[in-house]
């Protein structure tokens, strides 16, 4: 006959103290509201600058804004004249296709930065422009969040960090129906 230890359940008072010695870790995004608009100034799209280990990789960013109350906090961040433009399938593809055309079909990360609110936000969630225009070809409401990019203030600039989730693995984005 053998003696097994009896399951040990623990008490909600022994619950919340182990909460408390270990706090929990800021939960990053999956998924953020699809982007309709982006921003211009004149003719050109704005872009955060991004730091990159590498001297050789590519990073071509723009700003895409689910709604108008979004853009507008973003505009009031600057005193550049800025301008909301619809965002369209079109213009995602031919920035996707120009920037292989002109990387000669190297690897560059193309990126559709998700609803700042300001130029030097602390951190930032960001799709693909490839995941961004799947979701809305698949009449999604969200696309998948698939990069956080963090300010670094003595630099003025971007770094750029996968999200934690599937993204990383390299698998196709994962689309929320609406």
């Amino acid at each position: 006959m053998s003696l097994r230890r009896p399951f040990f359940v623990p008490s909600i008072l022994q619950l919340s103290l182990s909460m408390k010695r270990c706090p929990a870790m800021p939960k990053q995004p999956t998924h953020a509201a699809n982007p309709f608009y982006v921003l211009r100034s004149g003719k050109q799209s704005i872009y955060p600058t991004i730091n990159t280990d590498d001297p050789n990789s590519n990073c071509v960013c723009i700003y895409g804004f689910s709604d108008k109350p979004i853009y507008d906090k973003f505009i009031q961040s600057t005193d550049r004249l800025l301008t909301p433009y619809p965002l369209v399938d079109g213009y995602l593809k031919n920035r996707i296709a120009d920037e292989a055309a002109a990387t000669g079909n190297q690897p560059s990360l193309q990126l559709v930065i998700l609803d700042a609110t300001h130029f030097s936000q602390p951190t930032i969630s960001a799709a693909t422009m490839a995941a961004v225009l799947l979701a809305r070809q698949e009449k999604s409401s969200q696309t998948p969040v698939e990069f956080q990019l963090t300010f670094d203030s003595e630099t003025s600039s971007y770094t750029i960090q996968a999200n934690g989730g599937e993204q990383s693995s390299g698998e196709p984005p994962s689309i929320v129906k609406s």
